[in-house]
């Protein structure tokens, strides 16, 4: 598994449980940069609902 794939399923592992509060560290490290813009627009969507983000990142926008 790449590194980005790797980082999907972490992500997606940790949704599973219905966090309500979920860490980021560099979230879009190693993923394809058109899969980035979708990873962010589901953070928001997340966020809505009243999921708390901590994200840490260099190139957050």
């Amino acid at each position: 598994m790449s590194g980005g794939e790797q980082q999907m399923l972490a992500i997606a592992r940790a949704m599973i449980c219905k966090p309500k509060v979920i860490l980021l560290d560099e979230p879009s490290k190693g993923i394809m940069p058109v899969l980035v813009d979708e990873m962010f627009e589901l953070f928001l969507k997340l966020k809505q609902q009243d999921l708390t983000i901590l994200l840490v990142g260099q190139n957050v926008r």
